[in-house]
């Protein structure tokens, strides 16, 4: 009797964890469209109103100046240079083949 008890209860465990499992990726399908709509919500916002369109400007100055300063400095000029050397052995084994 123990076990058939065991079995049931193993058995209704499952069929929830399934219902939650379905319903869980529902509503992560749900977020995920949430966050689309966020997205082109955002988009839409930053190119109808002037003072977002005028930071957003801002914020790539300061990224693209932040990148340029970055790269200037030894330590990324030396990974930099590093990557280019790896990228063009890939191209003359490519060449190669």
């Amino acid at each position: 009797m123990k076990k058939i008890c065991i079995i049931v209860i193993v058995a209704l465990s499952f069929s929830v964890m399934a219902d939650n499992y379905e319903e869980i990726e529902k509503l992560k399908e749900e977020i995920h469209k949430v966050d689309l709509e966020m997205h082109k919500t955002r988009v839409k916002l930053i190119k109808t109103d002037s003072s977002l369109k005028a930071i957003e400007e801002k914020i790539i100055e300061l990224h693209k100046e932040l990148a340029i300063r970055i790269d200037n400095k030894t330590e990324m000029r030396e990974l930099i240079d590093k990557k280019k050397k790896l990228k063009t052995k890939i191209e003359v084994l490519e060449d190669e083949n």
